[in-house]
Order: C-alpha cells, then sequence, then structure tokens
C-alpha cells in the first residue's frame, strides 16, 4: 500500500536476520521455519495485519580441493565433497555445456591444460550450489644443446637451454657458479660437467647436465745435427 506510513515486522521464533522490523521489504535467511506478522498502519487509527511462513529447505553443499599447479603432463582427478543428490562438471561457469559422461563426485582430467573446471549439485529438496578450481599446468618445457661438447684447451663453448613453452619467465641455476641465464658461455681449463636448474614462477622446475670435454694439444721436437 503506497499511502501507508509504517511496517513492523515481527518473527515466531525470534529471527536474528530480521534486522530491518520497519522496512516494507526485509531481506531475512531463517534457520528454522519461522512466521513472519507484518503490521501495517495508516495515520492513527488504520491499520492491517499479514502473515507469511518461511521453510528454509536443507541446503546443497558442494567443495573442491583449492587451485592447484600441476608440473608434468599426467592425468590426475579433480574430486568434489558434498551432499548433494548429483553432480555436473563443466568448464563454463554457466554449465553450458556440461562435461559429458561425467555425473559423479570425481573427475578425471586426461589433458592438463591451464582451466577453471565447476562443478554443481543439487539437494534433496532442489537447492544448488557450485565450486570451482582453477588449474595451472606449470611443465617446463625445455631442449638442452649440446648434451657433449668437446673443445681444445683455451677454446669456449656455448651451453643453450631453449624454452619450447615461450610463454614462461625461467630461473636458471648453474653448477658451478654461472650467469643466471639460458645461454652461457664457458671455458674450461679441464673436462667439467656442467648442471642446471631452471624453475618457473609456479615453483615447477627441470633439470639438465652438459659434459664439456677438454682436449690438451702437445707437441715435442727434437733437433738433431747441425741447427
Amino acid at each position: 500500500d503506497s499511502t501507508a506510513t509504517n511496517y513492523t515486522w515481527q518473527a515466531n521464533p525470534p529471527d536474528a536476520s530480521l534486522t530491518q522490523p520497519n522496512s516494507q521489504n526485509p531481506t531475512v535467511s531463517p534457520t528454522v521455519e519461522t512466521i513472519y506478522t507484518v503490521t501495517i498502519t495508516q495515520g492513527a487509527l488504520c491499520s492491517a495485519t499479514y502473515t507469511i511462513t518461511v521453510t528454509p529447505k536443507q541446503g546443497a553443499n558442494v567443495d573442491l580441493p583449492g587451485n592447484m599447479v600441476v608440473c608434468n603432463d599426467d592425468p590426475i582427478t579433480i574430486t568434489a565433497t558434498g551432499n548433494g543428490l548429483g553432480y555436473e562438471w563443466s568448464t563454463n561457469p554457466a554449465f553450458n555445456p556440461v562435461i559429458p559422461n561425467v555425473n559423479g563426485q570425481i573427475l578425471p582430467v586426461s589433458v592438463v591444460e591451464d582451466k577453471i573446471y565447476y562443478v554443481r549439485t543439487i539437494s534433496i529438496d532442489g537447492c544448488i550450489d557450485v565450486d570451482s578450481i582453477k588449474i595451472d599446468n606449470g611443465t617446463i618445457d625445455i631442449v638442452a644443446e649440446p648434451f657433449d661438447g668437446d673443445i681444445c684447451e683455451g677454446e669456449e663453448t656455448q651451453l643453450l637451454v631453449t624454452d619450447t613453452k615461450g610463454d614462461t619467465t625461467l630461473n636458471y641455476q648453474w653448477t658451478p657458479n654461472l650467469p643466471n641465464a639460458p645461454n652461457p658461455v664457458v671455458s674450461p681449463d679441464v673436462s667439467t660437467t656442467y648442471l642446471v636448474s631452471i624453475s618457473n614462477a609456479l615453483g615447477c622446475t627441470d633439470e639438465a647436465s652438459f659434459l664439456v670435454n677438454v682436449s690438451a694439444a702437445n707437441v715435442q721436437a727434437e733437433i738433431t745435427g747441425k741447427d
């Protein structure tokens, strides 16, 4: 009634979520069946009283693990926990389309890509809950050349690590100590094995090794007879 001036709401049993008892349209979230009564008054003489019963249904609940980083391409499984009657999975928050042939709490992922997976469930009373998990594939894919190199004493060679994915910032830690770079130039005095540990911002690592063989050239001269 647009001419009404006062609204007074009461809840039975009392409801702490009735925080706006004088609002025309209060929002409530009772945990048990609750009867709400509103008294609407216009001036000092005219009033009307109405009641409504709000019955909360059993809510749905579904939870996924926290966001994941995988450091290889091995298949994984994502497991949901919840109280629903059925589960649907999708890579679309609108669940259009859903992932076919999967209706349980376990989602097998054979090809791990950077994606967000969504799951939703429905309770016996028709309530719906949704959760999601973000998967980052931080696999490092490198080519190390050459694995074995031969140089002569006093020469130098380059150790080269190539990031075939080309979309990550990598950190290179060399043993023996070399600059943090994928292509250091070395000139060892003796045959040396160089190890490199490679890591990215997601915490994934890979390793490679290089053996540089150093050959020394020796010559001797002997003078016989007159010089």
